[in-house]
């Protein structure tokens, strides 16, 4: 069961946990729970870019498919999984 905690940030200190909430794509509870965890938070900073560098990818895996009749199938998929990851 969930139970709620109030906390009291400096006005700086909750711009810089937004910002980093923001950035790995969470929720400030979700970040925060994270954090005290010790799990890592990947942070990506360009992930539009990456994103398209993804869908690039994607589309010449097509190409290469149709052209030489061969099935990647299984870089189609982990490229498509990066892109939900991303959520963009």
């Amino acid at each position: 069961m969930k139970k709620a905690v109030t906390v009291k940030f400096e006005e700086e200190e909750l711009k810089t946990l937004d910002e980093r909430a923001k950035r790995a794509n969470m929720s400030r509870s979700d970040y925060i729970r994270y954090m005290i965890a010790g799990d890592s938070v990947q942070v990506i900073d360009k992930s539009r870019e990456f994103y398209q560098s993804l869908h690039n990818i994607l589309e010449e895996v097509k190409e290469i498919e149709s052209t030489h009749k061969t099935d990647y199938s299984t870089i189609r998929e982990e490229v498509l999984k990066a892109c939900l990851i991303l959520n963009v």
